[in-house]
């Protein structure tokens, strides 16, 4: 896929703005915890557990972003774009398609670091 496609999908899903609002938000998130934690003399430990917890939310917001738009009709899921047959799915087990052994063994790689 050329990068100026993947580009114009990843504006179309809205997934830079969901990008932004996550940054902000954990970056608000970190400036309240932190005085905070040290006024109730709280362990260091739990500014870490912040820290994780925002950095392991990231992928799954954006992954939310890139399958599901909220709209004034609620959550949905994007459409597929202009000119692609979407697949007809009669249950979620029809729709999934398992992850490639090069996705699960690079991910694996990536925690051992």
């Amino acid at each position: 896929m050329k990068l100026s496609i993947w580009l114009q999908e990843l504006k179309r899903r809205r997934v830079f703005r969901a990008l932004v609002t996550y940054a902000i938000a954990a970056f608000a998130i970190l400036q309240v915890i932190e005085p905070v934690m040290h006024g109730l003399a709280l362990p260091e430990w739990v500014l870490k557990a912040v820290v994780i917890g925002l950095g392991l939310g990231l992928p799954v917001t954006l992954l939310l972003a890139w399958a599901y738009d909220i709209s004034p009709r609620g959550i949905e899921r994007t459409p597929a774009p202009a000119g692609v047959s979407a697949r007809s799915c009669s249950s979620p087990s029809d729709c999934y398609s398992p992850p490639r052994r090069s996705s699960i063994i690079s991910c694996a790689a990536g925690l051992r670091q």
